[in-house]
C-alpha cells in the first residue's frame, strides 16, 4: 500500500526503514493518559491478528513509557520499533504509514476535554494523505473524518 498524497516519499521512507514489504501502522505522539497510549496495543494486536506482517512505528519523545507497554500487551519485538524523530522529519515519517492511529479519547471513559480537542498529529497525517483509525468522539476532527 502507498500513500495518496506522497506515494514517492512512502515508498522511499519504508524502504529506508527497511519496511518495504510490511503494513506499516503509525502512531505518533506523547503517553500521557489523556492520549489513551494503550489503545495503540490493543488496536495494533487486532490489526497483527489479521495481517500478521503487520509493523508498528512508535514515534514518541516517551520511547522507554511506550517499550514497558508494548512488553506489557505482549507485541512481538520483531512487529515494532519505538523512537524519537526530529520535528522535520515527522511529515517522511507519517507517509511512510499505511494506516495512523490517534488514540486520543479511545480509553474508558472518554476524556470531556477531548471532546473539543484537535490534535496536531490530525494535520499532519492528513497532510500526507494516511489513513487514520481514531475516535467517534474528537470535536471537529471526527466530524471532518467522517465526512472525507
Amino acid at each position: 500500500m502507498t500513500n495518496r498524497n506522497m506515494p514517492g516519499l512512502s515508498k522511499g521512507m519504508k524502504r529506508r526503514l527497511g519496511l518495504s514489504d510490511r503494513f506499516v501502522v503509525c502512531y505518533s505522539g506523547s503517553v500521557d493518559r489523556r492520549q489513551c497510549p494503550e489503545a495503540v496495543f490493543h488496536i495494533f494486536n487486532g490489526i497483527l491478528q489479521r495481517i500478521p506482517s503487520a509493523f508498528l512505528l512508535i514515534r514518541t519523545q516517551n520511547p522507554a513509557t511506550m517499550l514497558a507497554l508494548a512488553a506489557k500487551h505482549r507485541i512481538p519485538s520483531g512487529c515494532f520499533k519505538i523512537g524519537t524523530v526530529p520535528y522535520n522529519e515527522t511529515p517522511q515519517q507519517l507517509a511512510a504509514a499505511d494506516v495512523g492511529i490517534i488514540s486520543t479519547n479511545l480509553g474508558e471513559p472518554p476524556c470531556i476535554a477531548n471532546q473539543a480537542c484537535c490534535p496536531v498529529k490530525f494535520a499532519e497525517y492528513l497532510a500526507t494523505g494516511t489513513p487514520l483509525v481514531m475516535s467517534e468522539s474528537l470535536g471537529d476532527c471526527s466530524r471532518f473524518a467522517e465526512k472525507h
